[in-house]
């Protein structure tokens, strides 16, 4: 849209329904994020620091878990190469 053609008034409210539309999509994505991370409550009030820091923590927590796992899968592998019988996950003694 040509903003030249559109009068003060017209500019203004362009932007203040921009910004409506930004807020909103912030808020979904907010609303997104707590319903997949757990310890997040959607129906309490929250601020978006404390979505943001619980976030990065449960992200961090997967990210050891999944790095545990891999570890285990190696170690597992490494075991069946040695042994030539496979080892199951579980047998690895994996602790998350």
């Amino acid at each position: 849209m040509d903003t030249s053609l559109l009068t003060p008034k017209q500019k203004r409210a362009n932007h203040i329904a921009s910004e409506q539309r930004r807020r909103q999509a912030i808020r979904e994505a907010f609303d997104l994020i707590t319903g997949v991370v757990p310890n997040l409550d959607q129906r309490e009030s929250r601020s978006e620091a404390i979505v943001l820091t619980r976030t990065v923590d449960y992200l961090l927590k997967l990210a050891k878990e999944n790095e545990q796992l891999v570890d285990a899968l190696s170690s597992a592998s490494e075991d069946q190469e040695n042994t030539g019988e496979p080892k199951s996950l579980q047998d690895a003694h994996i602790k998350l």
